[in-house]
């Protein structure tokens, strides 16, 4: 027992990375020490005072904030639509609200018209923006009682497309196209038409591509392929 006990102490005594945090007052014998006196000036890695970087909370929207000893870093509440250094930027605050079946927001990237230079070049960059949504990651934040209805939907000349959708109320249902297949990708999840927040993050990847609707997921062995050619019956599987 004996050769136990001093076994554990050995290794514990064999412990030699140092202190990572916050060290106060040192006292031997009732003396109080000044352990500003023992830093060498050649320690950058030691600074004076104990001062949390985390108090108070520097981070935004509800992030957390994880203290690294003279630095923080800021988590994300919602990895998805808060970003930022201090996660202070929220996607989610600029919203529309659509009163009636006929209202929508449209947007034809390939309708360039005569624009002075400035105008061309905002419309450029959007326009390169729109068609990522063929192939690109896709976050979309909605509310509704509504039980089926389309979100979104985009194409190109070629046929290219994607598709999202509410369907009998407890799907959301993402088609898109893989070259001349169509893809679907659906979750259930019966808070669709219930008025709460559903978050729907579209992930591509070169071999996936991944739906998240809040806690739920969907996940394809599809990444993304356009056509180049025009076809006006592209699909091998219109069915879907």
């Amino acid at each position: 027992m004996a050769q136990e006990v001093k076994s554990d102490l050995l290794k514990k005594q064999s412990v030699k990375a140092g202190l990572i945090g916050c060290f106060r007052g040192l006292v031997v014998n009732g003396e109080i020490l000044d352990i500003y006196s023992y830093m060498s000036v050649h320690l950058s890695e030691i600074i004076k005072d104990c001062k949390p970087s985390c108090v108070p909370n520097p981070c935004k929207n509800g992030a957390e904030c994880r203290e690294l000893w003279s630095a923080f870093k800021c988590v994300c509440n919602n990895t998805w639509a808060h970003i930022g250094e201090f996660c202070e930027i929220n996607i989610n605050e600029k919203a529309l609200t659509f009163i009636n079946r006929k209202s929508f927001l449209m947007r034809n990237y390939l309708s360039a018209t005569a624009q002075p230079s400035d105008i061309v070049a905002i419309f450029d960059e959007e326009r390169e923006m729109l068609k990522g949504i063929l192939n690109k990651d896709i976050l979309i934040n909605l509310r509704t009682y509504d039980t089926n209805s389309m979100v979104l939907y985009a194409n190109d000349h070629y046929n290219n497309f994607v598709h999202l959708y509410i369907n009998d109320g407890r799907e959301i249902v993402f088609l898109y196209n893989y070259g001349d297949e169509i893809v679907n990708l659906t979750v259930v999840d019966v808070s669709v038409s219930t008025l709460k927040s559903i978050q729907v993050a579209i992930v591509r990847e070169e071999q996936h591509t991944h739906m998240y609707v809040n806690g739920k997921s969907a996940t394809i062995e599809r990444g993304t392929l356009l056509l180049d050619e025009y076809s006006n019956k592209p699909w091998q599987n219109p069915e879907k």
